[in-house]
């Protein structure tokens, strides 16, 4: 911002750098009114309508991190479309990149889904409550006009519990009833995983796709005699191996798809001793 000069003048690498210097120019505006000191009547006459104070300035700014992000869980609380973007805007203003999009969960199912539709028929909040492929267009193109990526989760074995209200047998039988996580020593239920991410890819074209991998209650898993048996088959001692077997899977399905993919989950996976690295070297 140069001193008495009627223009500002804005330098970046690349266009988001631009939408970010907009927004740091508009902080620096202040009302013209707002000028302090007295003012005559021909002096107020003459204030301009914007200005920037304690110019001239140079500012060279560069974000401190790669991945600012903000997630927004659509399965507790369902989000109308002017809402999520009204969350973008916000994003804008405030230089975040990444819109994690927790879109489903066990509360409730609200992608509509084109191979599955009965997940959103019988999982969401109501009728209205769903998003289609149209809409999740609209959010991906409303948030790259504004230098954010959205990366989908949709999490996997576990907070599942939505998708039993149509297709219970892939969950696990515990006590008489299905039950969140899904049966992964199931191969209905990896025909569904691999269904489920053929089609969100479609409509989610960041390279990052979130698959959740958290909380998963392994309690179903021990109690059920068939589990049990399936993993003495497969020489597994423990649920958390199978666990390991299940993201083993997933994480090689993504990773090799005919559309790449970089798998991510939450820290809690890696705490609990499930090891992504021989698949996907995290430090390379």
């Amino acid at each position: 911002v140069l001193d008495n000069d009627p223009f500002v003048l804005l330098s970046a690498m690349i266009v988001f750098g631009i939408l970010h210097g907009l927004q740091s120019l508009l902080q620096l505006l202040t009302f013209g009114w707002m000028q302090l000191g007295a003012a005559t009547a021909a002096e107020d006459d003459n204030r301009p309508v914007f200005y920037v104070d304690n110019s001239p300035l140079l500012i060279q700014d560069k974000p401190a991190y790669p991945f600012r992000g903000l997630l927004v869980d659509t399965s507790r609380h369902y989000l109308p479309l002017e809402l999520i973007v009204k969350n973008l805007n916000a994003m804008e203003q405030n230089k975040l990149n990444v819109l994690h999009w927790h879109i489903v969960d066990s509360p409730s199912w609200p992608y509509q889904s084109a191979r599955y539709p009965d997940l959103s028929r019988r999982g969401a909040f109501c009728d209205q409550c769903v998003y289609t492929s149209q809409d999740i267009v609209f959010i991906v193109e409303q948030a790259a006009l504004r230098g954010i990526r959205v990366v989908a989760e949709f999490d996997v074995p576990g907070h599942t519990q939505a998708i039993g209200n149509s297709h219970p047998k892939i969950l696990s039988m515990c006590q008489g009833e299905y039950r969140e996580p899904l049966n992964v020593t199931s191969p209905a239920a990896y025909e569904f995983v691999r269904n489920l991410y053929d089609e969100v890819i479609g409509l989610f074209p960041d390279n990052w796709i979130h698959v959740g991998g958290d909380e998963v209650s392994t309690k179903c898993w021990e109690e059920s005699t068939d589990v049990q048996e399936w993993m003495k088959q497969h020489n597994l001692t423990e649920a958390l191996q199978l666990q390991q077997y299940f993201e083993d899977y997933l994480f090689s399905y993504l990773t090799n798809h005919v559309q790449k993919r970089t798998p991510i989950a939450w820290q809690e996976v890696m705490e609990n001793s499930v090891h992504f690295e021989r698949l996907y070297p995290f430090g390379s």
